[in-house]
């Protein structure tokens, strides 16, 4: 799409059709403005004399240009002349983002849980007007919120987690991952980051579903969290493979201490950025259609009867 203002083109490339038909009109006035096969047959007086009795027909004309005209007419038509629709309907952010919180015991229990939300709280601030979503898990993985342009209500959500919030012994983070992969495909968003906040615990194992995410078209990136003590009860966390986590999510992987690379890559939107082609055209009334019936009132020019 080109657009100059408030005036677009939608298909632009239908244009490469004009200078073939500039060319071929060019050709076919020159064979139709004179006899130039009989030139080379017959005496010029004899030639003079057939002209004069009628028995050889002037060119084409502006009738043989007719043809021409409908060709270029309809590559305009294709190129998709269109000007902005001031009135279409504002459209939600497409761009989302699904943070995926560790609420297991070795998070709980281990001193970091706050310095866990910090670091959520941030990511979420991050996002600024993107939609956020918010997944819990220990052993199983819970709805914590659908996602929402208010990003500043999940706020009081995420600092009242405790041990008590997901009942399910375990680290499932792989649980998670899916959950969030399912809350993506149901809002109907389009590019998403996917946020792990987790001391690494079940990385290994929510590898494939980091992958998957990844194919679908979401980032899937990590915040570790360091436990500021660790009771010989609990399971010892993973910040390794939570960094493997996040390069096969095609992510970014951050401490909660240190999270600037991540929040810079949350702000600058999921996926690669590209405007999807589905999207491209939201906001200008094509015009093309009815451009393009006159080609078909210049093409009844084709068919009138000669005498």
């Amino acid at each position: 799409m080109i657009d100059w203002g408030d005036v677009a083109l939608l298909r632009p490339w239908w244009l490469l059709l004009l200078p073939l038909v500039l060319v071929t009109a060019r050709l076919a006035g020159r064979r139709s403005a004179s006899p130039a096969g009989w030139r080379a047959a017959m005496d010029p007086a004899l030639l003079q004399a057939m002209a004069r009795m009628g028995r050889i027909l002037p060119g084409a004309g502006a009738a043989g240009r007719l043809p021409s005209a409908i060709l270029a007419t309809l590559a305009l038509a294709l190129a998709g002349p269109a000007l902005r629709d001031r009135a279409a309907p504002s459209f939600r952010n497409l761009d989302g983002m699904v943070v995926v919180f560790d609420l297991s015991r070795s998070m709980t229990m281990g001193g970091s849980l706050a310095a866990a939300q910090g670091a959520a709280r941030l990511a979420v601030a991050a996002a600024a007007t993107r939609p956020v979503g918010l997944v819990v898990y220990a052993g199983d993985a819970y709805l914590g919120s659908a996602l929402t342009t208010d990003g500043a209500a999940l706020g009081p959500t995420i600092a009242a987690f405790d041990a008590e919030t997901v009942p399910d012994p375990g680290s499932c983070l792989a649980c998670g991952l899916r959950l969030a992969g399912r809350l993506i495909a149901q809002s109907g968003t389009l590019r998403s980051d996917v946020v792990v906040v987790s001391d690494g615990g079940g990385a290994a194992e929510a590898m494939p579903a980091a992958a998957e995410l990844a194919a679908a078209g979401a980032r899937v990136s990590t915040l570790a969290v360091a436990p500021v003590e660790r009771p010989s009860d609990l399971p010892a966390g993973d910040p390794t493979a939570l960094a493997a986590l996040a390069r096969a999510g095609d992510g970014v992987a951050a401490m909660a201490s240190d999270p600037q690379a991540l929040l810079a890559a949350i702000r600058a939107g999921g996926g690669d950025g590209a405007v999807p082609a589905a999207l491209r055209h939201v906001g200008w009334r094509d015009y093309g259609r009815l451009l393009a019936l006159v080609p078909l009132v210049l093409a009844l020019g084709l068919f009138r009867r000669s005498a």
